[in-house]
């Protein structure tokens, strides 16, 4: 027995298959161009009093030595919340992984989330000290476009 309308019920499949390939062809290749296209910034103590710019989207790394077994931190004294969105509280990473008490890295996470320039500012303190007083202070100027 022959049925006539086989072949367009296999083409329409066909066609189905196809739409849903480029379909999700169109998907991966967007979401592989926006990856690509926001960065990760890495500043250090060498780039302090410098200016730094970036893309709506991108990430600023601020990692500075820091030694917190001495009771002193990072903290970040000025920043434009509405340009650079800070992501986690910071991160301590050890120079020697396997001594306490040795010194280190302290990192931040920022977003670059809309255009502008500001100055970030960072300053190295006890906690424990109300006076103001700092020893240490980095500061970058920051453009977003």
């Amino acid at each position: 027995m022959q049925y006539p309308h086989r072949h367009m019920l296999v083409e329409s499949r066909v066609r189905r298959w196809l739409w849903a390939i480029l379909a999700a062809a169109v998907l991966v290749n967007g979401l592989a161009s926006s990856a690509a296209a926001a960065q990760s910034i890495l500043v250090t103590e060498a780039e302090n009093g410098t200016t730094v710019t970036l893309a709506r989207g991108d990430a600023l790394i601020v990692s500075l030595p820091s030694n917190p077994s001495t009771g002193f931190g990072w903290h970040i004294a000025k920043n434009d919340v509405a340009m650079l969105k800070l992501l986690a509280p910071s991160e301590f990473h050890m120079d020697v992984f396997w001594m306490p008490g040795t010194a280190g890295h302290e990192s931040f996470r920022f977003d670059a989330i809309s255009s502008g320039a500001d100055t970030l500012e960072l300053q190295y303190s006890r906690a424990s000290e109300k006076n103001g007083a700092h020893a240490k202070t980095f500061s970058v100027v920051v453009i977003i476009k």
